[in-house]
């Protein structure tokens, strides 16, 4: 019995670390998520909020380039478009110009940004 309740310690204790480490690489990688404690953000993803990140391109004549953002964590309430704008913005005066995958590469990206960004999972 002693052995079976120190195994369930120890496995809660690793999966409360691994998410508390998931977290922590989160607030790094994060645009909007400085200041936010790493128990705080577990607590926003186990109530709904998702992690994405939204898309650029850029083209140069005969090379087109396609980027993404940090990753911003929208709550379960947030629809995402609003801080898509600047890379959707990027995209619409930078991307269009590269022949012949700019102007498909913008309008996924444009796609991607509109839809509230694209997910991201964790490891």
């Amino acid at each position: 019995r002693e052995v079976l309740i120190e195994n369930t310690i120890k496995s809660a204790t690793t999966e409360i670390q691994d998410k508390l480490s998931n977290s922590f690489q989160i607030s790094n990688k994060s645009q909007n998520a400085k200041g936010l404690s790493d128990l705080q953000i577990f607590n926003e993803l186990e109530n709904g909020a998702r992690l994405v990140r939204y898309q650029f391109t850029i083209s140069i004549i005969v090379a087109t380039f396609t980027r993404s953002s940090k990753i911003y964590i929208l709550k379960s309430n947030e629809k995402g478009i609003k801080q898509g704008l600047i890379y959707s913005a990027l995209t619409i005066l930078l991307g269009w110009w590269g022949i012949p995958w700019g102007p498909v590469r913008s309008l996924i990206s444009l796609k991607n940004n509109f839809a509230g960004g694209k997910k991201v999972e964790l490891e």
